[in-house]
Order: C-alpha cells, then structure tokens, then sequence
C-alpha cells in the first residue's frame, strides 16, 4: 500500500530469543500506523533461532501482507534492523524502530513530515546535541523541548536515539557502512554511534521532528523487555561504553570530529551542568546576560566572559556546585578555547586570560583555592587534579613572547607539553607554575615556591626558586595539626 507522501516506505527490525514474545507488539503498533508503510520486516537470525521456532501470535501476524519476516544468516547484533534492510532496499525510505517499545500511531508520519521538509537528512524523533567536550550522558536532548522550547537545527552534530524510530532516505549512507569487520570490532554493541558517524563521512545531515513526539517515547517503553536489552545489560554499566565507542569512532574517523565542530551550535557557548547532570547551554555573547534559566543557576558563584572580537570556538563548562568569582578572558582573533570547571569547586577570586588559539584550562573537583588564582595561557594546557588546595596569589604563566638562540634563531622555550598539577596538592601563597611544570599527587609546594619543571614523585616538598624537591615521604591532610592529632588520638569532639 502506498503511503501518505508517495514513496516507498519500509520500518525495519530486529529482535533476539529474550524479546520473541514482546516483538508482537511492537509490531502491531507498527501495523496501526496513521500513515501505513508499505512494508514491515523483522529480521531473525538463525544462529539465534535454529529450529525457527516463533510464537503462535508472531506467525499469525505474518499473514498481513505488509508484514514480512526475513531470516538471515549472520548475527551482527543491533545491526540487524539497518545492515540487512540496506542491502534489500537501497531504493526506498528506510525507518528502524526497536523492539521494546508500543510506538504511537503518529510515529511514521511524524518522520515522514520532516523528511519532505529535508529529503536527503536522516530524520529522527529522538536525538542528542553533540558536545565533544562533555560525557555522551551530558548532552542536551530533544527530550527537553516540551520546557524550554528548544530547537535542533538540523547537523552533523545531532546524534539520532534508534528507540525514537530513525528514517534513512535512500544513499544516505556510504558503501562503508555495510564493512562488518571494521564495526563488529570498532562498536560491536553500538549500531547508533556507528550509523551516525557513517552518515556524517557522507556528508548527511540529520534533522530532529518537530511532531512532539520525541519526549514521550518513556512512556511507551515495555516493561518486562527492558531488563533484556543492550542499556540494561551493557551501556548502563558506571563506565558508561557509549564514551568509549565514541572515541574510537572520533579516532579513526578525525572527519567526523572535524565536522562536528564546525557546525550546529552558536560559536562561542557556557554549559552549565546542574546538580542533576543536565547540561544547560548559553551563548557567550560578551554581554551580561538576562536569561532566567541562567541565573537561576549561577545562583552562589559570579561569572565573567569577556570576548573579543573574532574569538571563535571558545567553551567555558562549569560542573554544580560551583561557588566564587571568575573573570574569563577570550582574546581577539583566537579559537578553540575552553575552561572546565568540575563540581565541588570554590575560587574566592578567579582570572583566566586565554590568548592565541587552542587553551585548554580544566580544573578537578574539589579544588578549594582561598584567595587570587591567576591563568596566563598563549595556546598551553593547564590540567589541575582533585582534591586540591590552594591558598592565594597563585600564578600559572606561560611564556608570551619567544626566546630564540642567538646564532641559530631558533626558539628555545617552547613548551614541552601541559602544565599540570595532579590530585591532591597543597600550594601555599604566592607559588608560581610556569611552562612544562608538573606536580605530582600528594605533593607539598609551600609560599612563593616558582615550579619550572617537572617533578615525577609523589609525596614531596617541593620547594625554592627555582624548585627542587626538599623531602620526600611526606602527605597532607586538610584539617590542622591540633585537629588532625586529636582526630588520630580519638578525642576529637
């Protein structure tokens, strides 16, 4: 039957012995579609199932013309709903959908409305913002357009959720999709990741609905499936797998990243990240800003972005619980420039001034720094650990200007990599870290100390201008003395 829009429409499936008995289900709500596809097919593979034996209510759904099942005979897993449907409809509109969930009856025409609209995007009801610089669980999500009335312009940094149902048009995606022996050994149990990053290599934008249908998907989940699935049993886990098949995507593929970042969202952009592990996104604007959202969150800290004219790509990330001032410097002309800030962290007066291109300054959770703490930055990466402890006037500088061998011309102190100083350091006043500086964990670095180069042992005293290691086999603990030594003694009250 043809559909609403005229093309050939095909809602491709997958589903495993675990799920035989909910995929009806999901099948019939497919099949009550207000637009009808043409045809509906689930994929079974036969390692999975060899004696081909289905549920009674499955193979009677069968006898619907436009249901179809197609046993294959290799199982590439979540792959099986795209990888097969490709090779047997290279000509038509594919949609995937999954098999856990009761789709409401507007779900095709929903996909089909945006794909008229953008006919060569992959249109999708449920999607994620990109951000390279955060967690893939961080991300903004479509999931949130019902409260703040936001909108996904259509990218290549919309990252499209398979269970919202996804449309493929035809030759939206390369021949490079199909190579089994790169993704079953690059993302064997993430299909979306890998499906994404094919259509981004092909130049393919992707478009989220407009329909109001990509925040209610939770509602339609079926329950006794979901214990069964991929979430629950593998990309749940506290390491979250999703992060890590996203770098190796992004290592092999640097295009993608590229293209990522060169589009979808304002230039220059503060995420604040609540308590709750939302990110909220601001464009930085070198304005003062009368957002409500934002300063219901900036509640308990001040911020400053000054931006210069040109400055481009710059990112500040700031983690709740937040607390102090900081003035923020982008300079003019420079690009790709971030500070992040972790949760849990106190600077009573914070200046960051990042100059030239690619700065990096992230600082852990947990660092509590009791007066001025200062950045100079010209295209250096500044790393600071957690658990840390700062007292005041603290200086990190970088060289700004070159020193160059008198004969040769040569410059001689570029820097030899990050300036870093790792978990749980103490630095005392005045302390002052230039280029290749790098305090190992534990380490003790008292007043006016000046940190040239890079220490590699922990539990030290590291002091002196320039620094050396004055005593070894030494830790820290943040109460005093007299606290700490009724604390060991069991009289503390």
């Amino acid at each position: 039957m043809e559909n609403l829009y005229g093309e050939k429409v095909v809602i491709s499936l997958t589903t495993f012995p675990a799920r035989i008995n909910v995929v009806p289900r999901v099948i019939k709500s497919i099949l009550a579609q207000s637009a009808r596809p043409d045809k509906v097919v689930l994929y079974l593979t036969e390692p999975e199932f060899p004696d081909k034996n289905l549920p009674q209510e499955l193979t009677d759904l069968a006898k619907n013309p436009v249901f179809e099942i197609r046993w294959v005979k290799e199982n590439f897993k979540p792959y099986n709903k795209l990888f097969y449907a490709l090779t047997d409809f290279p000509d038509d509109v594919i949609i995937t959908v999954d098999d856990d969930v009761n789709y409401p009856k507007h779900l095709v025409r929903t996909l089909l409305r945006t794909h008229k609209k953008y006919p060569r995007d992959i249109c999708t009801n449920r999607m994620n913002l990109i951000d390279l610089d955060l967690p893939h669980e961080k991300w903004d999500s479509t999931e949130k357009r019902k409260f703040f009335k936001r909108r996904f312009p259509r990218g290549y940094n919309n990252f499209f959720n398979g269970v919202g149902g996804v449309l493929y048009p035809p030759k939206s995606l390369p021949a490079e999709t199909l190579r089994a022996d790169i993704f079953t050994k690059l993302t064997p149990n993430n299909d979306d990741i890998w499906f994404w990053a094919m259509a981004v290599r092909n130049g393919t934008k992707i478009s989220a609905t407009r329909g109001g249908f990509g925040y209610s998907i939770d509602k339609n989940f079926i329950g006794e499936a979901q214990k069964f699935g991929l979430w629950a049993r593998i990309n749940s886990r506290p390491d979250r797998p999703n992060n890590a098949a996203f770098k190796k995507v992004l290592e092999k593929y640097p295009e993608v990243a590229a293209a990522v970042r060169a589009g979808g969202k304002p230039d220059n952009i503060l995420t604040i990240i609540d308590e709750e592990g939302a990110g909220h996104d601001f464009e930085i604007t070198g304005r003062k800003t009368k957002d409500r959202e934002y300063k219901k969150l900036s509640r308990g800290f001040s911020l400053k972005i000054h931006l210069s004219e040109g400055a481009r790509r710059s990112r500040v990330i700031i983690e709740l619980p937040f607390r102090g001032n900081l003035d923020v410097n982008f300079s003019r002309g420079g690009a790709d420039n971030a500070v992040i800030i972790r949760k849990n962290v106190w600077i009573m007066a914070g200046v960051v001034g990042q100059y030239d291109s690619g700065n990096r300054l992230e600082i852990g959770e947990n660092l509590q720094c009791f007066g001025e703490l200062s950045f100079l930055m010209i295209g250096n990466k500044i790393k600071i650990g957690k658990d840390c402890l700062f007292a005041s006037k603290i200086s990190f500088l970088m060289d700004g200007h070159s020193v160059l061998d008198a004969k040769t011309r040569e410059c001689i102190n570029i820097p030899e990599g990050e300036t870093v100083v790792e978990d749980h350091v103490w630095l005392g006043n005045e302390v002052i870290l230039l280029k290749n500086a790098h305090v190992p964990r534990n380490c003790i670095v008292p007043a006016r100390t000046v940190a040239t180069k890079k220490f590699t042992e922990p539990n030290c005293l590291i002091a002196g201008n320039p620094a050396e290691v004055k005593k070894k086999g030494i830790d820290w603990d943040y109460r005093p003395p007299f606290k700490y030594r009724e604390c060991q003694n069991g009289t503390e009250k």
